[in-house]
């Protein structure tokens, strides 16, 4: 559990530090990126909501990347085979 915590605190971090925009700010504010060949679109809206912090780096990928490496340090190798099942709780029975 620690090493899944560690990874989600890395990406969190990592976000503060890069800051990079995501596409719904980069194309409003494309004016502002100090780059000619690009202009803005100020009334684009993504399809889905955009969550309120930067999009670097993947919190999964990281939480994944602990979790497996932390495996591998208990298993003694990283040559093992796991399955994970999730469930929708609208379809679960």
């Amino acid at each position: 559990m620690a090493a899944i915590h560690d990874s989600l605190q890395t990406s969190h971090y990592s976000k503060a530090v890069y800051r990079l925009w995501r596409p719904e700010t980069a194309i409003a504010h494309a004016d502002l990126d100090d780059n000619p060949a690009t202009s803005a679109e100020t009334g684009w809206t993504p399809l889905i909501p955009t969550p309120p912090y930067p999009a670097y780096s993947s919190n999964m990928t990281c939480i994944g990347t602990g979790a497996s490496r932390m495996l591998a340090d208990v298993l003694g190798s990283d040559a093992q085979t796991f399955a994970a099942t999730w469930y929708n709780a609208a379809t679960r029975s």
